[in-house]
């Protein structure tokens, strides 16, 4: 009497799972039996197998199919897409054993890989879209990415070159003994600041001149105050021309009258020096270089001692 025990192909595929690198590989002839194999149903004879029909017939058994080859006794990729087309099954693992087949020519021997360890794990550089480098150690992998992380940032550092020496624009004033050392240490404490706000009017631009203007601004009203509690706020009466003209007038009165404010801060010294200096310019054995030097002092102190007014958010 003959006994028969068949075996069920997830019996076959399940013990094959486990088997040694060397015994886990099964080669079948055709895919039709591969995915008889893997209780595949197939509607119908499938096309041809080759590399340039492989992307119709995973659409035609609904599973995805990696091929692999031998380098350097691994098996590495030859057909891996990063992305799966059928995520909930698991892929058909075929080794090509006679190397690289041509794109048009049918793969008949196939070697499937039971075992997912005979497929060693590839670790690729992902840290810029520019590297290519892959390895199957992970040690490797991990150095490679801590020193491709590195170089791929790029780092600018600023380094500032002083050229000549430190120099205040006072220091050559106090070298020539007009103005005292502690000059030097002397900071403007008075601020002033105003604020002009306007109405925009859309004019009937001509669009054939070669400088268009869309529209014009209409002074409304000037702010003006300091940081010691002077604050006044100007407001345009009407639209008429002389009510734009009183409104500045009020504003520069205004200005005019936080100068003497301004000037009480200003140490006498710096007064002084512009007298003494203005004295000197009038001795007649002057020569024309110190003439110039007295002449530019001056002027450096007179623009220093005006009274500064800032303009918020102007840039002046």
């Amino acid at each position: 009497m003959v006994q028969y025990l068949r075996i069920t192909n997830n019996l076959i595929l399940s013990t094959l799972s486990k088997r040694s690198l060397e015994t886990c590989l099964l080669n079948i002839s055709g895919l039709q039996n591969v995915c008889s194999l893997y209780d595949i149903p197939v509607p119908g004879l499938l096309p041809t197998f080759s590399m340039t029909t492989i992307e119709d017939v995973q659409d035609i058994v609904n599973r995805d199919i990696h091929m692999y080859h031998i380098v350097e006794q691994n098996a590495e990729p030859y057909y891996k897409p990063d992305l799966l087309r059928f995520p909930n099954y698991k892929p058909i693992s075929i080794l090509l054993e006679d190397g690289e087949p041509d794109f048009d020519v049918e793969v008949k021997n196939l070697t499937i890989i039971c075992n997912d360890k005979f497929i060693p794990t590839i670790y690729k550089c992902k840290v810029t879209a520019e590297c290519g480098y892959s390895t199957t150690t992970h040690w490797n992998y991990q150095r490679h990415i801590d020193i491709c992380a590195k170089i791929s940032i790029q780092q600018i550092f600023a380094k500032q070159v002083p050229y000549g020496k430190d120099s205040n624009p006072l220091d050559y004033i106090l070298e020539a003994g007009y103005l005292p050392r502690e000059a030097l240490e002397y900071r403007k404490s008075h601020v002033v600041a105003f604020d002009i706000e306007c109405l925009e009017e859309l004019t009937n631009n001509d669009t054939n001149t070669n400088t268009i203007i869309h529209a014009v601004h209409k002074v409304l009203s000037i702010a003006v105050g300091d940081n010691h509690g002077n604050e006044e706020c100007f407001v345009r009466e009407s639209s008429a021309h002389n009510s734009a003209v009183k409104l500045v007038r009020q504003f520069v009165d205004k200005i005019e009258e936080l100068e003497p404010l301004h000037c009480k801060s200003i140490p006498d010294y710096f007064y002084d020096a512009i007298d003494q200096i203005d004295a000197d310019m009038n001795n007649e054995n002057l020569d024309k270089l110190r003439q110039m030097q007295l002449t530019s002092m001056k002027r450096m102190l007179e623009s220093y001692v005006k009274m500064d007014v800032f303009g918020y958010n102007s840039g002046t």
